[in-house]
C-alpha cells in the first residue's frame, strides 16, 4: 500500500505526463488521415474531462475538496484551455470558441463525476 506522499508523487506524475502529452498533440500538425473517426468536439471534451478528473484526484490526495477548491481548478482549466486555443493559432491549428466550449463541457462534466464518486469516499487525509 502506498503512503498518502508516494500517491501524492504517483498522481502527480500522471498528471504532469498527461497534461504535458495533450500540450504537445494540441500544437503539432496533425494529418486529418490519423484522426480519430469522430466529431473533434468529442475529442476536447474527453481530453478535458480526464485533465480534470486527473487533477482533481491529485489534489484530494493530501486535502479534502472544497466547493473553493473545485472552482479554481475550473478555473484554472477553463484559462488553460483558452491559453491551448490562442497558443494553436502561431502552429497552424484552429482557434475556436466552440473547441474552448468543448474544453469546458469535459471540466464541468469531471468535476461532476469526481464530486459524485469522491463524496461517497472521501476520508480525511
Amino acid at each position: 500500500m502506498l503512503t498518502p506522499i508516494a500517491r501524492y508523487r504517483l498522481t502527480r506524475g500522471i498528471l504532469t505526463f498527461y497534461w504535458l502529452s495533450l500540450f504537445v498533440i494540441t500544437h503539432i500538425p496533425i494529418p486529418q488521415r490519423l484522426m480519430p473517426p469522430v466529431r473533434d468536439k468529442v475529442l476536447h471534451l474527453g481530453a478535458y474531462f480526464i485533465l480534470c478528473l486527473l487533477l482533481c484526484i491529485h489534489e484530494a490526495q493530501m486535502r479534502l475538496l472544497t466547493v473553493r477548491h473545485y472552482g479554481l481548478i475550473i478555473l484554472t482549466l477553463g484559462l488553460y484551455g483558452f491559453i491551448d486555443e490562442v497558443l494553436q493559432i502561431p502552429v497552424n491549428r484552429d482557434a475556436n470558441w466552440l473547441d474552448w466550449t468543448a474544453d469546458m463541457g469535459g471540466i464541468l462534466l469531471g468535476i461532476l463525476v469526481f464530486y459524485l464518486f469522491y463524496k461517497r469516499t472521501a476520508t480525511p487525509p
